[in-house]
């Protein structure tokens, strides 16, 4: 394929990127404008891409971009509700990010059929991401992969998934990601203090005995619990 200019990634893009297999077949759900798969494509790390949508205002900017990039021959484009429009066979890798983490567990439960002939899931969940690491385990997959990000302002973690068994035990882990913890991973770390200061800074504000602001307390207090056992494990002290 003839030289062509590039396309410009965000931060969390290029990690999901980075995540995909060099010769992999591609769909990504929630393409948006499609951006993964046309850099995928220019980079030489695939040579076919599905993108995949609901709605086609994106798509059609997605058509635009792979018109403008010439990568219209390595890259379809399809008007789809989750995985609902993707066959058996035709893409041994899904992408799906970009949005919570209840709605991918629930792209992941529609389309599971079609699931059992792709060997590797890349996932990006915004919120929730716990409901997305439940869902893996109780489908017997296995992650494999987990990188935590900052970009611009908000952190990110991107997940990656195959067919097999994993046993989390702690709520830790579907919190905040096993791997994320035995890797030490500094950006969660930074995450996880962050969200121990905002904890203890909301319960110096509550004020009151009345039932709602026990209720309350009790919630953070046992969040509160996770979170600082999720600090010993990453400073390696073996509290789990």
């Amino acid at each position: 394929m003839m030289e062509l200019k590039n396309i410009n990634l965000s931060k969390r893009l290029k990690c999901i990127a980075d995540f995909v297999d060099k010769g992999a077949v591609v769909a990504d759900v929630g393409t948006d404008h499609g951006h993964i798969p046309i850099y995928l494509v220019l980079n030489g790390i695939v040579d076919y891409a599905i993108g995949m949508d609901i709605n086609e205002g994106p798509l059609g900017k997605a058509d635009e971009n792979i018109r403008l990039y010439g990568v219209s021959e390595h890259i379809g484009l399809r008007l789809s509700d989750g995985l609902e429009k993707l066959e058996e066979n035709e893409a041994d890798t899904v992408i799906i990010a970009g949005m919570g983490g209840r709605l991918i567990a629930n792209i992941l439960e529609n389309g599971k059929n079609v699931l059992t002939s792709v060997s590797n899931l890349i996932l990006s969940p915004h919120t929730d991401i716990e409901n997305v690491r439940h869902y893996l385990m109780e489908h017997e997959y296995k992650i494999t992969k987990e990188k935590m990000l900052l970009d611009e302002g908000k952190y990110y973690t991107v997940i990656k998934a195959v067919h097999g068994t994993m046993n989390y035990d702690k709520e830790e882990f579907f919190l905040y990601g096993k791997i994320l913890l035995e890797n030490r991973d500094e950006v969660l770390k930074e995450y996880l203090n962050l969200k121990k200061i905002k904890y203890n800074n909301i319960l110096k504000k509550l004020s009151g005995d009345s039932e709602m602001i026990r209720g309350r307390k009790k919630e953070l207090n046992d969040e509160m619990k996770v979170l600082e056992s999720a600090l010993e494990y990453w400073e390696g002290s073996g509290a789990l």
